[in-house]
């Protein structure tokens, strides 16, 4: 496999193929054959959580690089390219590099038995022992103690708020999910943790305690300042969380005002991003779970016109039942009936308006209000579009 195309093509068939794989089972052999990348990484700080997990990791590379540290980062999912997974001060890495670590990798173990998630975490543990950030922030992909992010040595773990989602892979209950999720504390070292409900923070405090470990619930702020990118109202807790471990990972070379400084400039698209048109307002927010749509609901917005894709994982139901009174048109999302949501679904769950649009080249009429939202993966493929209005 000589060009990146190739690799690319690779990592979609693997998407396809195995789909999600939730285990650790397979990855302790080609780790070893490997030489055991994960075990001689940079410092790293594990994120794992429900929600908050993309803006909290942004916050934290902002203020470490404002420190004048470099900061590498692997998150999902992509807007554009797989190669923005893997980033060093956000910069992704190169054709080259992926195609080098990517050879790497499928050499150790045939290339069907892979799930895309594994490929890439295993071709950024290569990229990243070469490169040698000053820091990396690694975030789950999914729940926390099978992911494959979890063999990481981390110096501190950081859990988002926790809510229902995933329930078919990590369980039907709340007690379930943050049991997954707490997967991610170490023995010894240091948990931060959002606020919780008092059933989730019992359990982590219990896992944090059989592992001997000290956990802090950082409270989220009581406002975010009016200069940060990512002001909306959910963002005080991730920047809050974001802050804490900042200052505890840099100890006496923490300096407010400059962490303030970098966090202030950090942006993530699809984190209720907007823009004025004329008398037309558009926001762009991917809440979507229900944890996520509740958010987004006490940002107190009035649209009268919603356009919303969610894959069929995801209980949409559950969600259409936050949108504020004020929408009257749900304008749907479906390439692939399999996957997303039904314009028959919406349909069947919403008394008002249903249209269906897949052609994301043309966009649909709204009226003076719209809210975009859903999967990140319909985020994402808007993404070009809305890069022509900051021009």
């Amino acid at each position: 496999m000589s060009h990146f195309s190739d690799a690319i093509e690779t990592l979609k068939l693997a998407s396809i193929r195995r789909g999600v794989h939730y285990s650790l089972d397979r990855f302790v052999t080609p780790l070893d054959r490997l030489g055991n990348p994960h075990l001689t990484l940079p410092p790293v700080i594990h994120v794992a959580g429900t929600n908050g997990k993309g803006s909290t990791t942004t916050f934290i590379a902002a203020a470490l690089r404002a420190h004048g540290y470099s900061v590498g980062t692997y998150t999902s999912p992509h807007i554009r390219c797989y190669r923005e997974r893997i980033c060093i001060d956000g910069q992704p890495i190169s054709e080259d590099m992926f195609l080098e670590c990517f050879h790497r990798v499928v050499v150790e173990m045939p290339i069907e038995q892979w799930s895309e998630f594994e490929l890439l975490t295993l071709l950024s543990f290569l990229y990243f022992n070469q490169s040698r950030p000053d820091f990396i922030i690694y975030e789950t992909g999914l729940g926390g103690r099978l992911d494959a992010t979890n063999v990481v040595r981390p110096i501190a773990s950081v859990i988002t708020p926790i809510g229902m989602d995933h329930s078919d892979i990590l369980g039907a209950t709340i007690d379930a999910i943050a049991s997954e999720k707490a997967g991610i504390i170490k023995p010894g070292i240091p948990v931060f943790t959002a606020q919780q409900t008092s059933e989730v923070a019992e359990i982590l405090m219990s896992v944090a305690t059989q592992n001997n470990t000290v956990m802090t619930v950082v409270e989220p702020w009581n406002n975010i300042p009016d200069r940060y990118r990512m002001s909306a109202k959910y963002q005080r807790q991730n920047a809050a969380l974001a802050d804490s471990v900042v200052r505890w990972a840099l100890g006496g070379r923490y300096d407010s005002s400059v962490a303030q400084s970098g966090m202030a400039g950090a942006q993530i698209w699809g984190r209720f991003n907007q823009w004025r048109l004329g008398r037309q307002l558009i926001t762009v927010d991917g809440a979507h779970n229900i944890h996520g749509f509740i958010a987004l609901k006490n940002e107190a917005i009035t649209p009268d016109t919603v356009w919303l894709g969610m894959l069929t994982t995801k209980s949409a139901a559950d969600c259409v039942r936050q949108l504020p009174q004020t929408v009257s048109c749900l304008t749907i999302f479906c390439p692939d009936p399999d996957r997303w949501h039904s314009i028959n679904y919406f349909q069947s769950i919403w008394k008002g308006t249903v249209n269906l649009w897949n052609d994301v080249t043309r966009m649909p009429s709204f009226g003076n209000e719209l809210l975009i939202t859903g999967s990140l993966y319909f985020i994402a493929a808007l993404k070009p579009y809305f890069d022509t209005l900051n021009q």
